[in-house]
């Protein structure tokens, strides 16, 4: 019978233990799930400032590679990095650096 006594005790101890994590780690993902959407809603907002930053001739170039470097992180096709940091109106040099490379398969 002791045998039987010292199982069903670790067995409470364990839900006990079951509970205390759950009371912890629930609201913990609930506030990291939710940070992660609210992250993912400001996204469309960043992109529509740095595409407004690269359409004005007179933003200042430390706010035009800001709005670069906010592009090459959140769009969701990748701009390369070897683009050099051009204006919106450079349409000419942008459509030849998104050009398939030869060998690409595309």
């Amino acid at each position: 019978m002791e045998v039987g006594k010292a199982f069903v005790d670790g067995l409470n101890i364990l839900k006990t233990l079951a509970e205390i994590m759950g009371a912890i780690l629930i609201p913990l993902a609930v506030v990291y799930v939710g940070a992660r959407l609210r992250e993912r809603e400001a996204i469309p907002k960043y992109l529509e400032m740095a595409v407004a930053v690269l359409s004005e001739e007179k933003a200042s170039p430390v706010l035009k590679s800001w709005a670069w470097t906010v592009l090459r992180t959140y769009t969701p096709v990748p701009i390369p990095a070897d683009l050099p940091d051009l204006t919106v109106d450079d349409r000419q040099a942008f459509s030849k650096a998104l050009r398939p490379r030869s060998g690409t398969g595309l």
